[in-house]
């Protein structure tokens, strides 16, 4: 199981208060397919939770606009995958439709 977690809060690193919503894609680099549980959680609990399945040999896939709202996140991904190498992810950080940074795998924390 691979486990990446990227958090974001008030002068923390990635400060919130500019962050209105997140893109997000996964890329699987393994032959078979992976499925990864995400989970968004805010001050207020949890604000949205998926499963997704993305196909092997370096398919993609985009997920739903995540909007943050200017609060602070915690972004958490669990993917079914032994190797933090067969995952890539791009997270693009976007406040009133403009682009403000682009987070990947390496921005994330990797809990074992």
């Amino acid at each position: 199981m691979s486990v990446f977690k990227l958090e974001a809060g008030v002068y923390m690193p990635i400060d919130s208060r500019y962050v209105g919503m997140l893109e997000v894609d996964i890329v699987n680099r393994a032959a078979k397919e992976l499925n990864v549980w995400i989970q968004m959680k805010g001050p207020g609990g949890i604000f949205s939770e998926m499963l997704v399945s993305v196909q092997g040999g370096g398919s993609s896939k985009r997920l739903q606009d995540m909007h943050t709202n200017e609060q602070p996140f915690t972004l958490l991904m669990i993917a079914n995958s032994k190797s933090y190498d067969e995952i890539g992810i791009t997270v693009r950080a976007k406040r009133n439709g403009d682009l403000v940074a682009i987070f990947t795998q390496d921005h994330f924390d990797r809990i074992h």
